[in-house]
C-alpha cells in the first residue's frame, strides 16, 4: 500500500466526548435541539465508510493474480 497517501496517513477521530452529545440527543427521541457536533459525527462516519471502501478497492486492484493450477 502506499502509505504516502492522504486517505491513508489522515485520520478522523471520533472520541466519547464527540459522541456523547448525539447519543443524549438520540435518547430524547431527538426532540431537543440538535448539538452542534451532530455534523461533524456524521461527516467523520461518512470520510470512514470512503476511506474503508478506498482500502478495499486499493487491495483488490494490487492483489496479484493466483496462478492456476
Amino acid at each position: 500500500m502506499d502509505k504516502t497517501s492522504s486517505l491513508l496517513t489522515g485520520g478522523v477521530t471520533l472520541s466519547a466526548a464527540t459522541v456523547e452529545p448525539l447519543v443524549s440527543w438520540a435518547f430524547t427521541g431527538f426532540h431537543a435541539p440538535m448539538p452542534v457536533s451532530v455534523p461533524f459525527v456524521v461527516a467523520s462516519l461518512a470520510v470512514t465508510g470512503l476511506h474503508a471502501l478506498y482500502n478495499v478497492v486499493s487491495a483488490r486492484l494490487t492483489k496479484p493474480a493466483q496462478p492456476q493450477q
